[in-house]
């Protein structure tokens, strides 16, 4: 297992021994409610598990900054959706807004005019450094996805045809995973084919678990899935199990919920890429309100950001890892339910 502790720690100390994200200032404005307390509203993409862990880092860092949070997420990925509510906030007064943009260029006009009038937008899980944001808090997806495409080497062998399966061809996170993936497979793994069709369900699960066990009719030699986004990997596992074909062929996979860790403790899965969305939404609330309070200049230096990114980090986590995992995320203080 490959878990980056001492990033892991280093965020969890920020928060729960220091409190990073102090309350506003005297010169920080009220939100809408007439608290006197900042408002600070959290976008995701849909209604899944990943965000619910984001709303709850969200409202820890809240109860300690002293700020009040609202989180929204469309029960599927709409980015129209997504821009509306964004509006919505911005002609409520929202001191802040951290976001998820299904696809950066329907959101980014929303994002654009929050901006302008100074509402401190921050991204966060899929970055859209062209929207104007003032920082981007989550995984560094093309590393990630070249992590990915390690491991699933170390899968296979060295050779096999692999498909890759995601939620979204639009939203940045996905496209950066799957470059990074292709780009290590093309430079160093010969052997390896990834297949040139993209199996995309748009966050639908009967979607992705019908095009996966089409993949499998269609591919008999198919040696391995790549699941992009948090649903992929356990579509992809049903699918394969329901063709007979569980440990014949390998999946790697984001991310580490619930699902994905029982899935791993029966070995439907292989290798999950466990990213931190309790982080995300944490350090999210905790740089916006930073950002108010100092400035944008000291806040980013102040959180350890490096061009306007803080990275979260990964987690690799196999099988024989799972009880060691679910350990070291309780003494840190991070949610673990239900695996």
């Amino acid at each position: 297992m490959k878990l980056f502790r001492f990033a892991l720690a280093l965020s969890l100390a920020c928060v729960l021994t220091t409190g990073c994200a102090k309350g506003p200032g005297d010169n920080a404005a009220g939100g809408p409610s007439g608290s006197g307390r900042l408002q600070i509203a959290g976008l995701g993409k849909s209604v899944h598990p990943f965000w619910d862990q984001v709303e709850m880092g969200m409202k820890a860092a809240a109860g300690k900054a002293g700020v009040d949070v609202e989180f929204y997420v469309p029960s599927k990925e709409d980015a129209q959706k997504q821009a509306e509510k964004i509006k919505s906030w911005v002609a409520l007064g929202k001191n802040g807004i951290l976001f998820a943009a299904s696809d950066p260029e329907t959101v980014g006009p929303a994002i654009k005019d929050a901006i302008a009038r100074k509402i401190t937008c921050v991204a966060m899980d899929t970055d859209a450094p062209d929207s104007g944001r003032a920082a981007y808090v989550g995984t560094d997806n093309y590393l990630a996805g070249k992590t990915a495409a390690e491991e699933m080497a170390k899968e296979l062998g060295g050779k096999g045809k692999v498909c890759i399966a995601t939620g979204s061809v639009t939203a940045s996170n996905s496209l950066e995973r799957i470059k990074g993936f292709k780009e290590v497979m093309a430079a160093k793994y010969p052997g390896i084919t990834v297949l040139p069709e993209v199996l995309v369900d748009n966050e639908d699960r009967a979607v992705a678990i019908q095009k996966a066990k089409a993949k499998l009719a269609a591919t008999p030699d198919l040696a391995a899935f790549f699941g992009v986004y948090a649903l992929n990997g356990p579509s992809c596992a049903i699918a394969t199990e329901s063709a007979g074909r569980t440990g014949k062929v390998k999946i790697v996979c984001f991310d580490n919920l619930k699902e994905h860790m029982n899935m791993l403790k029966q070995k439907k899965l292989d290798v999950v890429i466990g990213q931190r969305p309790y982080l995300m939404g944490l350090k999210g609330v905790e740089v916006i309100s930073a950002i108010i309070r100092d400035g944008k200049d000291e806040a980013l230096k102040g959180m350890g950001a490096r061009n306007g990114i803080i990275d979260t980090g990964v987690d690799i986590v196999r099988p024989q890892d799972v009880e060691k995992y679910r350990a070291e995320l309780k003494k840190l203080g991070i949610p673990v339910e239900g695996w």
